[in-house]
């Protein structure tokens, strides 16, 4: 059995696992548990946090947010924080005994971040979203064609995420087999992820499985997120 055909529960304690609540919820994004330089969790953890919420998931949202609002206390810059120093490129934080990898904010985390908390969060990316918006459709033409394109097909779609809008015709393409992008569709799926990322939701173009074992953040925020299309619509 892949382990994202794994029954949710199984999912949802594995992520839950993942979390150090005695080091202000450390995160492990891979299993076994380690420390990494993975800078992405302010994106990943605020939507899974957001889907968590839509079907009152509670612990989980909790675990999420707690991780996500300590880290920005931490620093707007700051994209990871752990009990150790990962390597020398990690500086002390202004927490006795935590340490944080530094790197300028892109887009992904930040607007994950406002979905997630709306004007309580501390990042307004809404004109940016706009912009990625009224590019959609002919980006959603050229991203098939141009590979150097498909890095930013997560925040394009994200940024349709944070203004309640449905993307385009030309990235429909993206929703097949894909649970988060069908769900800014509307549209019920019922797939899995395979283990090709810590959020294989972006791979469209068949990345290939990992050694490396992922923790289940994106599995169990698509099951969510298709959970409440469902309720919807009883």
């Amino acid at each position: 059995m892949n382990n994202n055909e794994q029954p949710t529960e199984i999912l949802r304690q594995q992520v839950i696992d993942a979390f150090d609540t005695e080091n202000h919820y450390a995160f492990s994004h891979v299993m076994p548990h380690k420390y990494t330089n993975f800078i992405d969790g302010l994106a990943w953890l605020s939507i899974l946090a957001g889907s968590a919420n839509l079907v009152g998931d509670n612990k989980v949202m909790k675990y999420c947010d707690k991780w996500c609002c300590f880290l920005l206390e931490i620093s707007k810059d700051a994209r990871n924080f752990a009990p150790v120093q990962v390597d020398d490129n990690w500086k002390p934080s202004n927490v006795a005994g935590i340490w944080y990898k530094e790197k300028p904010q892109s887009f992904a985390g930040p607007c994950a971040n406002q979905w997630r908390h709306g004007d309580r969060s501390v990042f307004n990316v809404k004109t940016t979203a706009m912009a990625l918006t009224f590019i959609a459709p002919v980006y959603g033409h050229l991203v098939r064609w141009i590979k150097p394109l498909r890095q930013h097909l997560n925040s394009v779609m994200f940024a349709h995420m944070l203004l309640n809008r449905k993307p385009p015709s030309s990235l429909l393409f993206a929703a097949k087999n894909n649970m988060i992008y069908s769900y800014l569709y509307g549209i019920k799926c019922e797939a899995h992820y395979r283990n090709t990322s810590v959020w294989p939701a972006r791979n469209v173009w068949d990345g290939e499985e990992k050694e490396t074992t992922y923790q289940p953040v994106c599995e169990l925020a698509g099951r969510y997120m298709q959970q409440y299309l469902r309720e919807r619509s009883e």
